[in-house]
């Protein structure tokens, strides 16, 4: 999906779940030798594309290897598709939102706090 002629921004977003890491001679092992990704897109089409490659590499029962890491797939599922019907979102982030608002005098970066902050969110 990512070769030459199809670089280009993707619609997903995915959630790397790694389980306690712990470090070894200078190295970061996994604890339970385990992690998990979760992907999600609006772009079902994409999203297909993702799960029959990951289908395959799984069907392949191979381990691959990447930058000195081999990895085996041992699962692979879709979630029930829920579409939202509200016209409110909550999104959960692992860091603080930044809004980066431009001025006449350059530009200024708010946080929540600001008075302003959600009308120059809604603004981008």
């Amino acid at each position: 999906m990512f070769i030459d002629k199809n670089k280009h921004i993707r619609k997903y977003c995915y959630c790397l779940k790694i389980k306690p890491i712990k470090r070894e001679s200078g190295k970061t092992v996994l604890e339970n030798n385990k992690f998990s990704v979760e992907l999600t897109s609006l772009d079902f089409n994409e999203l297909i594309a993702f799960y029959n490659i990951f289908l395959s590499k799984y069907k392949e029962n191979k381990k691959f290897s990447l930058n000195q890491n081999s990895m085996k797939l041992t699962k692979v599922w879709l979630l029930p598709y829920k579409p939202n019907i509200s016209d409110h979102v909550i999104i959960k982030m692992q860091s603080p939102l930044v809004v980066r608002n431009y001025t006449d005098n350059g530009q200024e970066y708010l946080s929540i706090e600001d008075d302003n902050f959600e009308e120059i969110l809604i603004k981008l």
